[in-house]
């Protein structure tokens, strides 16, 4: 990078006619302090003022110079089955000869809807050109197809939105409360032109979205006779598609549900439950794994050449998988 770091935020506004008070921070990059020299992957850390060493908050993201043609495939005639509970892709890297020198320089990963617990790198290609690789019936490009995400709306404190029961004030918060999600592991697939996972902070009772959108506790409940053997986590770009303790479900025996409460604020909201084993999320105890489900996917072709410190990222592709 050019410029400075450790500089501070003076771009915030406090929050108005709100039941929580809080501060809107704002950053924009590029900008007149800082500008970028290179591609690849950058974090932000965010700490309190004389404080440095002890972020609050960190911000990744990634910067790309188009350099390969990627070319993207998605079928649910996978090598493992056929139209049932799988998504596979092939894909081709088409690239210039100044950035080629080994398979060594190169590392390709797979992603489905933003998602990096299920994130692959590839391994050899199947197929070595002039200026091409090719993976095609690669077993690592075949992605459970889950299900499509559940939505709800969060939008007033006035009136119940998508997928809310009930709103009531506990002071000093709100709280509202989804209606009881069912189990769809065992039920026929329905399509919902979904979101793949995002949300949106949104609010119909003001007009800066920033500043006067409040937040509420947001109460999930998912009915299950019995316990899994398996945590049961919500997974949703809102808990940053991560399996921790903040997504994480916990069983209520009484009420014979999973249950979880979380501070979130006003908005649309996509999620899905999954369960996880060392990490990998899966869907097919709580969701189902459905070959119709519409899915993103994305691929990140990274380059180092030969002597470089750095891995560039010379390619981003994405492609949605819709029957």
């Amino acid at each position: 990078m050019t410029g400075f770091q450790n500089l501070l935020l003076y771009d915030y506004e406090p929050s108005f006619n709100t039941t929580m008070d809080y501060t809107h921070y704002k950053l924009l990059l590029p900008n007149d302090d800082v500008k970028f020299l290179a591609s690849g992957n950058y974090a932000i850390l965010i700490s309190e003022e004389g404080n440095e060493n002890k972020p609050v908050l960190s911000a990744c993201f990634s910067i790309v110079e188009q350099q390969v043609k990627t070319q993207l495939s998605v079928t649910a005639n996978t090598d493992i089955d056929f139209n049932k509970s799988h998504q596979q892709l092939s894909l081709t890297v088409d690239y210039p000869s100044n950035v080629f020198s080994s398979l060594q320089n190169f590392k390709i990963y797979a992603l489905q809807n933003n998602r990096r617990d299920n994130m692959v790198l590839l391994s050899a290609p199947s197929g070595v050109q002039p200026g091409k690789l090719t993976y095609q019936h690669n077993r690592n490009l075949i992605f459970e197809a889950g299900n499509e995400y559940r939505r709800f709306e969060t939008v007033s404190t006035r009136y119940n939105g998508m997928n809310v029961h009930s709103i009531r004030f506990f002071s000093p918060y709100y709280h509202q409360k989804l209606y009881p999600d069912d189990l769809r592991s065992r039920k026929s697939y329905i399509y919902d032109e979904d979101q793949n996972g995002r949300f949106f902070i949104r609010t119909n009772d003001a007009y800066n979205y920033d500043t006067e959108s409040d937040y509420t506790f947001v109460h999930f409940s998912l009915p299950c006779e019995h316990p899994f053997s398996d945590d049961i986590y919500i997974l949703s770009e809102a808990f940053y598609n991560l399996l921790d303790e903040r997504s994480k479900m916990t069983y209520n025996y009484e009420n014979k549900a999973y249950e979880k409460a979380v501070f979130l604020k006003q908005g649309l909201y996509n999620y899905l439950y999954v369960s996880s084993k060392e990490g990998k999320a899966t869907s097919g105890l709580a969701e189902g794994n459905y070959f119709q489900t519409e899915n993103e996917y994305m691929i990140l072709v990274y380059y180092r050449p030969p002597g470089g410190r750095y891995d560039k990222l010379i390619g981003v592709q994405n492609m949605k998988f819709i029957l």
